[in-house]
């Protein structure tokens, strides 16, 4: 079964008369319908006929298809693996917890191990999903959120060391503590 664009053969103009009458116009005799119908044949023939090939029909000059090295189908996957690595992946949606420990400093904020490796196969199966449909978008995400979560949990210490040191020791038993 071919599709209609699959087709070799050209388009041609409507010459219906059924779709004259639901038009309301009648062709036969009819100077300007059968002048609009002839330049709009020609110009449809005229046209350049543009077919979307996938890039698995694509041919090679000498006719050949085109075919991925083992070597590149190797690095493809190896690269394929690395971005939806469930550990990565949890160490990546873990980042809110570390950062809200960074901010109050309080140990609850801590994700456990568990909480991390299920993170991380979520965050691994959502990576094969963006894969296919949104890769750049994925890519995106994966280096906003390890730049996010490597300096901002920094950022606040740095932060609230300088809060600190600005305010001054209240008493002698206070010092300026890394946050």
């Amino acid at each position: 079964m071919k599709f209609p664009w699959e087709s070799d053969e050209k388009p041609t103009a409507p010459t219906d008369p059924e779709m004259d009458a639901a038009l309301g116009v009648e062709s036969a005799g009819n100077p300007a319908v059968m002048a609009a119908r002839a330049n709009a044949e020609t110009a449809i023939q005229a046209s350049p006929r543009r077919r979307r090939r996938s890039p698995k029909d694509t041919e090679v000059s000498d006719g050949s298809k085109r075919a991925i090295s083992p070597e590149l189908q190797a690095e493809i996957a190896r690269q394929i693996d690395a971005a939806t690595d469930p550990k990565a992946w949890g160490a990546l949606l873990a980042m809110p917890g570390d950062v809200a420990m960074a901010l109050t400093g309080r140990d609850f904020w801590e994700i456990s191990k568990d909480e991390t490796d299920t993170l991380g196969a979520c965050g691994s199966a959502m990576a094969k999903v963006m894969m296919i449909h949104s890769p750049k978008t994925l890519v995106g995400v994966m280096f906003a959120s390890a730049l996010f979560s490597a300096y901002v949990p920094r950022l606040i210490k740095e932060a609230k060391y300088h809060r600190v040191k600005k305010e001054g020791p209240k008493n002698e038993t206070q010092k300026v503590a890394d946050a």
